[in-house]
């Protein structure tokens, strides 16, 4: 008996060994997890059709029914369809507005964050005139804002997160890893630039994207629409474009791309007759009008001086006579022209595969490179320095 007692004992005291060490188990793999620091009370109200906005929780809150100011309560929700757009009235920042999708909690979205901070699950946001004390967050990213316009786009089913700044500045703090939270050196974007960030695992999968941009590297946001188009964010764009408009930023102080460039070098393009008939052989100012809209330039140089390529009359034969002059009739001797233009960017695509098939009745005989927008100029200028006649089409 005395054998079994102290047997029982041995195997009581193993039971319980292995239930601390249990529970031990469970608290120390069980990550720390901090209540996310809530905002202030704020207000919101309806600008456009389609807003919804109320307590932070599972289930959508109220639709707003009315233009007028609403009360948010600390930690509250706002969200928006496709056509909706809200505007929020939050302590330390002008004006806020959410569209496109967007989601917006006045909350943080990362544990450990300190000061006034706003999340962006999805969606577009544009912040004005905010203080450095509001910190901007989505998923992908950490925001400070140091300016007075900054536009966020937000896409939660692929983690990415585009920031373009129109006036004052932002330093944006990649996210890298999503499951622990760990945080990139900061990126510095100033007023004309724009960058965009996703964890490291989505840019692996994604690797597309940074054929067209390369990822958390400040560019100039007119560099960021091959991308936009890729990701199907036309519609964010162009709100965005539109409530700077109304914020009153006139078309012409955007730093964004408003005017096409036709660049042309290299071998027998150092000739301007050949120049001209380039010109001539293409009706520059239809396809312009049937790609990217009207009111668009395109500014090409001729003999030392801007011309704009819509004000060339679309002369075929002229075009041929001006091949003759070239020393190049009827296209004899005439290598390949290279024509470059954005990766990615469907519009010039498409006007780039016109502008050859013109050409190539005259004959002018051109070859399409789709060209990184980054690696563009480069590209050119080492096409023109080694001999070859090439062309770039690309927006400034």
């Amino acid at each position: 008996m005395k054998g079994q007692d102290q047997r029982q004992s041995f195997f009581r005291w193993v039971l319980w060994g292995l239930l601390v060490i249990g529970i031990l188990v469970v608290s120390c793999g069980k990550k720390s997890q901090e209540a996310a620091v809530v905002g202030p009370p704020s207000q919101v109200r309806r600008n456009l059709d389609g807003v919804w906005a109320g307590p932070a929780g599972t289930s959508l809150p109220p639709k707003l029914t009315s233009s007028g100011w609403k009360s948010l309560p600390a930690g509250g929700w706002v969200r928006t369809d496709a056509a909706g757009e809200a505007e929020l009235a939050f302590s330390g920042c002008q004006h806020i507005y959410v569209f496109d999708n967007g989601s917006l909690m006045t909350s943080t979205c990362h544990e450990k964050e300190l000061g006034t901070s706003l999340c962006s699950q999805a969606g577009g946001t544009i912040l004005v005139n905010c203080t450095g004390q509001v910190k901007f967050q989505t998923l992908a990213a950490n925001i400070q804002l140091g300016g007075t316009w900054v536009a966020v786009l937000h896409l939660p089913e692929v983690q990415l997160t585009l920031v373009a700044v129109l006036e004052g500045s932002a330093t944006v703090w990649p996210v890298l890893d999503l499951a622990t939270g760990q945080l990139g050196p900061g990126i510095r974007v100033l007023a004309g630039q724009g960058v965009y960030t996703a964890p490291d695992l989505l840019l692996i999968r994604y690797p597309d994207w940074q054929q067209l941009l390369p990822a958390r590297q400040p560019l100039p946001v007119r560099e960021l629409q091959p991308l936009i188009e890729r990701l199907n964010a036309d519609q964010w764009l162009e709100k965005v474009l539109d409530l700077a408009l109304r914020q009153g930023f006139p078309p012409e102080i955007w730093p964004l791309a408003v005017e096409l460039w036709l660049e042309c070098g290299g071998g027998p393009l150092e000739d301007q007759a050949l120049v001209r008939a380039v010109l001539h052989g293409a009706p520059w100012s239809d396809m312009i009008n049937a790609t990217v809209g009207p009111d668009v330039p395109l500014w090409a140089t001729v003999e030392a001086e801007r011309v704009d390529a819509r004000s060339v009359p679309y002369e075929p034969a002229q075009a041929r006579e001006w091949l003759i002059v070239a020393g190049h009739p009827e296209g004899k001797g005439l290598p390949d022209v290279a024509l470059l233009f954005p990766a990615g960017d469907g519009q010039l695509a498409e006007m780039a595969e016109q502008a050859a098939e013109y050409l190539a009745t005259v004959p002018i005989p051109v070859v399409l490179l789709p060209t990184s927008p980054g690696a563009l100029a480069g590209k050119l200028a080492a096409l023109i320095s080694s001999g070859q006649p090439a062309m770039s089409l690309s927006w400034r």
